[in-house]
């Protein structure tokens, strides 16, 4: 795609780089209720980006998708939030060429040059996503995971324990890692409370690591037309349509009790200190132990269900689910 060169507002007589050809795609990860909905929210404010509502396609489709396996697709919410008419995907037989023209399609409909994704599970297919796409980079958010939990906790869709969802959380965050070490030049890591606490020097890190111009209109994201995400998910995306609140860390200290952080920060271990967060004292009871016990009965119980749910005919043929707290 082409377009105009556009003014660097901050100063008039700086210009970003004209529209390229190649501009490859960019992919926001990281473990859900991290943050992403944020980064996607102000990289899409700027004048040449544009993300889309989560396609989750590395998800729901094999590398080389049959017609059924389309069809499947084209029946799920993720699809139909793409605002793309179905005769786009007929006779596509790559996973990657998909992608592409969902992108294609969301940034003529946008009248942007360059188009990102937003999927937080994508952070499972990193690998598969840079093979399709050699000059994609990676934006890989990290979050306090007791407020992660915390934030999860709070979602209509979560049914795991705080203790399933920390062994879940663990195992983002090693994925986190091996993104980095793996596609160094190509990944970049941005926390959450830095982005909280230094919103401008954050942008302009991820502006520069992405080859674009800083424009402020980032920092007023929450003035957008396009929320970029379904009118279903407004209960727990809302927040996107605000300005930034510097309150919005260790919110965990009021909304999980003792036990359950006692439990996170347990089943972390010095997980959470490598990941750059220092644990909350807490007073140990013994009771803590046995109410333990109980959450992760039914966490391998839910886990036992899910694993028959998709072994029966009705399923054959899907890959993961949005969610996967419960497979601790």
């Amino acid at each position: 795609m082409s377009g105009p060169v556009h003014k660097n507002r901050d100063n008039p007589g700086d210009t970003a780089r004209p529209p390229q050809p190649n501009d490859a795609p960019f992919f926001i990860v990281g473990p859900p209720r991290s943050g992403t909905t944020l980064v996607q929210a102000m990289l899409a404010s700027h004048p040449r980006l544009t993300i889309p509502p989560e396609t989750e396609l590395y998800l729901r489709l094999p590398a080389k998708p049959s017609p059924a396996d389309i069809t499947r697709y084209e029946g799920t919410e993720a699809f139909r939030e793409q605002r793309t008419p179905p005769q786009l995907l007929r006779g596509v037989g790559e996973r990657a060429e998909v992608l592409r023209r969902l992108l294609a399609a969301h940034g003529e409909r946008a009248g942007k040059p360059r188009v990102g994704e937003k999927s937080p599970h994508h952070l499972r297919h990193t690998g598969e996503i840079a093979a399709d796409f050699p000059g994609a980079k990676f934006i890989s958010v990290l979050r306090d995971p007791r407020d992660v939990i915390a934030s999860r906790l709070r979602t209509p869709w979560t049914d795991a324990s705080h203790l399933g969802l920390a062994k879940s959380w663990k195992r983002d965050f090693r994925r986190h890692q091996r993104l980095l070490q793996t596609h160094a030049g190509r990944a970049i890591a941005l926390r959450f409370e830095d982005l909280i606490d230094n919103p401008e020097a954050e942008l302009r890190r991820l502006c520069d690591f992405l080859g674009e111009a800083f424009d402020p209109a980032m920092l007023n994201y929450h003035q957008r037309q396009d929320a970029g995400f379904a009118a279903r998910e407004q209960d727990w995306k809302r927040g996107t349509l605000e300005p930034i609140d510097p309150n919005a860390k260790a919110r965990y200290l009021h909304r999980l009790n003792a036990r359950q952080i006692a439990g996170i920060q347990r089943v972390l271990g010095p997980v959470l200190c490598e990941a750059g967060y220092e644990p909350h004292t807490v007073a140990w009871k013994p009771s803590f132990q046995v109410r333990d016990a109980v959450d992760l009965a039914f966490d391998r119980a839910k886990r036992i269900r899910k694993s028959v749910r998709k072994r029966m005919p009705e399923q054959q043929g899907e890959r993961d689910e949005p969610d996967d707290a419960a497979n601790s």
